[in-house]
């Protein structure tokens, strides 16, 4: 009986131990998305997971795909970033060669319209803060007032062209002397040379995975499993089975 209940104590350890690592991290929630800051995971309630795209700036494909497909992560394709974006209520398309974009107004000092929350979860990739007026042809201010900006790879390159596709989402710019409050974009990607191969400074990787179960939701099967088998380890035999 004593063995049962140190089998029993030790599980319920452990996964109280789990659990309290997963309650203790930061999470962010926008718009059915939220971003594990421990992780730098951004997941959708349907179980789609992206990884942030600040991690993998700087960065090629290849040399993305290098560190994270071990571990499931694909290039995302462009339905996927279409579906991302409507999420968001930006009205994009799919079609690689294509480009789309859209504005909104300029609000003073204010960072909480869609895009401010897209970048909080995806991860600042470029910034700009200070007051160089040649700097994409405006002058930017600091904190809440300064440009931030997550952009990203991602694509099929169906037609073969070895070009891929490139989103971005930008706070607080200015363009001919007009402020923006925000701009998200997505469209055709003509870099320097095949980004299978090349690094783009300011840009990540967008990467996805799908899971079907969450992380908590495992734990708890797991927890249960065990329990299960730790009572039939050291359950009593019945009087019949003495015999």
């Amino acid at each position: 009986m004593l063995k049962k209940t140190a089998v029993i104590r030790l599980v319920v350890a452990s996964v109280c131990l789990a659990v309290s690592s997963l309650a203790n991290a930061e999470l962010v929630t926008h718009n059915n998305y939220t971003l594990d800051t421990s992780t730098h995971i951004v997941t959708h309630t349907d179980g789609t997971e992206w990884l942030q795209w600040d991690e993998t700036e700087g960065r090629s494909i290849s040399e993305a795909m290098s560190d994270y497909a071990i571990d499931g992560w694909v290039l995302a394709g462009n339905a996927q970033m279409n579906a991302l974006f409507a999420d968001f209520g930006w009205t994009v398309g799919t079609d690689e060669n294509t480009g789309y974009g859209q504005s909104s107004s300029f609000t003073s000092n204010v960072d909480d319209s869609a895009m401010d929350e897209f970048i909080e979860l995806f991860g600042v990739t470029f910034s700009v803060s200070g007051g160089d007026p040649l700097v994409f042809g405006g002058v930017f201010g600091d904190g809440v007032a300064s440009l931030r900006l997550t952009s990203a790879t991602f694509g099929n390159d169906l037609d073969n062209d070895e070009r891929y596709n490139n989103a971005s989402v930008i706070s607080d710019y200015t363009f001919d002397s007009q402020w923006y409050d925000d701009k998200v974009s997505l469209g055709a990607d003509t870099p320097d040379g095949d980004r299978r191969t090349s690094r783009s400074e300011g840009t990540g990787i967008a990467l996805v995975r799908v899971t079907s179960v969450s992380e908590p939701v495992s734990l708890a099967v797991f927890a249960l499993g065990i329990m299960g088998l730790a009572s039939r380890r050291f359950k009593k035999p019945s009087k019949r089975q003495e015999r």
